[in-house]
Formats: C-alpha cells, structure tokens, sequence
C-alpha cells in the first residue's frame, strides 16, 4: 500500500473562523462544505464510495500483475476484459437459455424453467440473504427480497403514469442486448 493510513482527527480541517462553542458543526464542516466539489460523474461521493474505489483500484493491481497468485480470479477477469472474444461470441452463450424461456408454454413451466436457470447464474424472481432481525437484534433472519426485475417497482410495468419510463427501458435493454 503507498498511502500510509492515518488515524484520528484532522485539526487542520477545522475552521479558523468559527468558534466549536458557537457552532459546533460549521466549525467541524464549514471548511470541507464551502470548498468541496462533488465528481461531476456522480449524483453522491462519501467515505464508503472512497473505500470501494480504493478497494476496486487495489484487486485491479493484484489481478494485473504477472506473478498473481490468484490464477483462476486473473483469468475470470481477463476473459472479462476480452471484449473482441466476448463481442465473437455474441449471444450464443445464453442462446439454449433464452430458447428454454422463450418455448415454456406456462407459467409453471416458466417457473419450473428460470428456478433451473437461478442455479446457473441466471435471473432470480426473489432474492435471498440473513440479516438482522429489525425487531430483535440479536438474531438473524431471513429475508426474502424482489429480484429478476431491473425497474424500482412492479408498479412501473404496469402503472400509465410509469409508461415514458417504460418505453425507455424497452430501448435501454434493447440497446444492451
């Protein structure tokens, strides 16, 4: 790592202006709030968008240096990076997938056909993980969440008032795929 890690708190961000006892946050914040510029690629940037850029620069270092010991990870993300391969291969990787939903003649073939698909990385009606209890803290629980859908809400695919954004989507998927 090249950038030594600090610990405690940085005075000098305080202001000089403001006094902690008239204003304890203006004297704590004042100084960042009145000259920090947020990325212009960003709708929000704080300390964890920091960590995980950090973390992403750091795995792709690892990952592109020739002596890596982590040989099946460099490879996933070279062939990743392959995008003339991946560009070739077009649509015939998923090809027998999306032949297999497009001929379920029901939903419950539907159902049957996706679940089969979860397994093998494909799309999820639900999605699952254990986390906190929200009513008893001390125990982990298990939620079951929406998954599969790639708008905010179910309501957005069938709601009038959602349609402009849903004819966008219909181009943005179109335009993916």
């Amino acid at each position: 790592m090249s950038t030594p890690l600090i610990s405690g708190l940085d005075t000098t961000s305080f202001s000089s202006i403001i006094s902690p006892g008239d204003d304890l946050f203006r004297f704590a914040n004042g100084p960042w709030i009145d000259t920090y510029e947020l990325p212009d690629d960003r709708s929000r940037y704080g300390a964890f968008d920091k960590l995980a850029e950090d973390s992403e620069s750091q795995i792709r270092d690892i990952l592109e240096d020739e002596n890596c010991p982590a040989h099946k990870s460099q490879s996933l993300y070279r062939a990743f990076l392959d995008t003339d391969a991946i560009e070739r291969a077009g649509i015939s990787p998923i090809k027998d997938a999306l032949s297999r939903i497009d001929n379920a003649t029901d939903k419950a073939e539907l159902t049957k056909v996706l679940g089969e698909l979860s397994t093998l990385g494909g799309p999820d009606f639900f999605d699952c993980g254990v986390y906190g209890d929200p009513g008893d803290p001390k125990h982990n629980i298990l939620h079951i969440e929406q998954g599969g859908i790639g708008l905010p809400d179910e309501a957005y695919y069938r709601d009038d008032h959602y349609a402009p954004i849903r004819e966008q989507y219909v181009h943005m998927v179109t335009k993916l795929f």
